[in-house]
């Protein structure tokens, strides 16, 4: 493929590189080191069928409509393009994930606290709290990971031709900035608590002194930066995710700001999947025929994490 038949699939090589070489890294696989576009796709060559089988389901699980074509030395696997289920599922995955992040800073805050008291009562030092802190990012981030896919820098001009997949993509990248700042406000929050805990905890108990600090910290969070989407997704808290009336789709955003573009709403509009929010005539919206709506619970494993694909 060229440059622009690449564009036009909305294939990014470097974003391609980018999750396999994240899979090598936490796999304790050897790096991959480059990608090349054939006329039917991008090729990638893992270096054993171990690491071959992870690369396609990370790639799967982010999306990619990704095969494993060689099964012999070395491994090949094609990427051809995008998975319209693969990105639904994973738009799907993502929401249940925000939804979670919204309701559990105080869990990720009591997490770290009860860690670094722990490790203290091991062996006192004086970087025990970072400690406690980076481990609870590395979970948060693995946890994601794994429930959604990997967050890599991606080429915005990338974009396949189908306007739906296309959506989808930009849906996608509204979710993965939500998810990072969710994730960062769970560790501002960790680190206030964990701060306060060891202040309070010289004049109460352990419990009282995590419970005092978890709820200062969360009191005391300072409204975060982004833009409007984003903002709509950190601030407001579950019950008042953008609604729809019944048999139509929620086209007003939130109060003073204007109507959300089919992206934003196929984002924000949870349980909208693309083609609801896309495909929408003079009175009421109708699936589209194309796009296949996944119900999952929200503990549920990914879908695409799991398939295998074979032609």
């Amino acid at each position: 493929m060229t440059t622009s038949d690449l564009r036009r699939a909305g294939l990014d090589p470097a974003h391609i590189l980018a999750i396999c070489e994240h899979v090598a890294a936490s796999g304790g696989h050897r790096p991959v080191g480059y990608v090349t576009a054939y006329p039917d796709g991008v090729r990638v060559r893992p270096q054993s069928v171990r690491a071959a089988r992870q690369m396609q389901n990370a790639l799967t699980c982010a999306g990619y409509d990704a095969v494993l074509v060689r099964t012999g030395r070395p491994q090949e696997l094609l990427v051809t393009g995008w998975d319209e289920r693969a990105l639904e599922s994973r738009l799907a995955a993502m929401r249940a994930v925000i939804q979670q992040l919204l309701a559990g800073p105080a869990a990720t805050a009591a997490v770290v606290i009860d860690r670094y008291r722990c490790l203290s009562a091991r062996s006192p030092g004086s970087r025990l709290g970072i400690a406690a802190l980076t481990q609870a990012q590395e979970e948060l981030r693995v946890g994601v990971a794994t429930r959604c896919g990997i967050h890599a820098p991606r080429d915005p001009a990338a974009l396949p031709a189908g306007t739906g997949n296309a959506l989808r993509l930009r849906a996608i990248w509204i979710l993965e900035h939500a998810i990072d700042d969710l994730i960062e406000r769970h560790l501002r929050i960790a680190r206030r608590a964990l701060t306060l805990f060891r202040t309070l905890r010289r004049n109460a108990t352990d419990g009282s002194a995590q419970e005092a600090a978890i709820r200062q910290a969360i009191g005391f969070l300072p409204r975060t930066g982004g833009s409007a989407a984003r903002d709509t997704v950190v601030q407001v808290p579950p019950p008042l995710w953008p609604s729809r009336p019944p048999g139509g789709v929620a086209t007003a955003g939130p109060a003073g700001r204007p109507p959300a573009v089919p992206a934003q709403q196929a984002a924000l509009g949870f349980p909208l999947t693309v083609g609801e929010v896309v495909v929408v005539d003079a009175d009421r919206p109708r699936p589209c025929p194309h796009a296949t709506p996944v119900a999952r619970p929200a503990d549920s494993p990914l879908p695409g994490c799991q398939r295998r694909r074979s032609r």
